[in-house]
């Protein structure tokens, strides 16, 4: 079976929304949607690794937020660029070694 390393773009600040807090730290349902993929990801019996690039100025928050649901698989959090493009392209980097197949899934 293919090492599967779940990628979570999720470094927009939410500005379409019209919101001041970015839409990936906007709950749903009392959870934050951005806990809400990641927990779907990090608890798939297929996913060995879930890395998510997260706004820079959010790192922190969203480390302290997903620290919980790296108990299966590892969670890393890094900094997103400026476009998604250059997020997904910042979390490949941030893989691991023996990924072998890579997944994108937008925050």
């Amino acid at each position: 079976m293919a090492r599967v390393t779940a990628i979570i773009p999720a470094g927009g600040s939410g500005t379409r929304l019209g919101t001041r807090t970015p839409k990936q730290f906007l709950r749903l349902r009392g959870v934050p949607m951005l806990a809400l993929t990641v927990r779907h990801f990090a608890t798939h019996p297929r996913v060995a690794a879930v890395v998510v690039a997260a706004p820079a100025r959010e790192i922190e928050r969203a480390r302290a937020m997903l620290r919980p649901l790296g108990r299966r698989v590892p969670v890393r959090v890094v900094a997103g660029g400026a476009t998604r493009q250059e997020s997904v392209w910042l979390a490949l980097q941030a893989a691991p070694a023996d990924t072998e197949l890579a997944i994108v899934h937008d925050a």
